[in-house]
């Protein structure tokens, strides 16, 4: 690592740190939010954005292993508190989540026909159905719920 690159880390990790509110519990990024609803920090690869839990891992643990996630204990998506996070599979996440009493969100095959069909809003299409605007997205380009015609 040079001299620029360790200074560029450190200016992170000071930056990430002015945007955090602690509390008692968790201690919330006050980043804008992204596409899934997780507050937004710069600090991973090539200086650009993403989820400021994941930002946190990559700047004070290391590196995230491939195919795995960084996940919260405390089912909070602002939460950056260290022993709240913890790397697990996809799997582990969702499981938590339904524990939390936040079980994922199926579209019915109606709501896929009329997300393909109308030019309305991802973000408003995403509100009304109760999903993330990046799940339209996904529908509309046929990344998802490809069986559905």
């Amino acid at each position: 690592m040079s001299t620029g690159d360790a200074s560029r880390s450190e200016n992170h990790k000071r930056l990430f740190w002015q945007r955090v509110t602690f509390g008692d519990g968790c201690w919330e990024h006050r980043g804008s939010l992204g596409s899934h609803g997780y507050p937004q920090a710069t600090g991973g690869p090539r200086g650009m954005s993403y989820p400021a839990h994941r930002v946190y891992w990559l700047l004070f643990v290391g590196e995230v292993p491939a195919g795995m996630f960084v996940c919260h204990r405390c089912n909070n998506r602002k939460c950056v508190r260290p022993d709240h996070l913890y790397v697990g599979t996809h799997k582990q996440n969702m499981d938590d989540m339904a524990r939390a009493g936040h079980p994922r969100r199926a579209l019915t095959e109606d709501q896929v026909r009329r997300i393909r069909s109308t030019a309305e809003p991802s973000k408003v299409l995403a509100a009304e159905m109760g999903v993330a605007a990046c799940t339209i997205t996904n529908v509309r380009k046929g990344a998802v719920y490809r069986h559905v015609t």
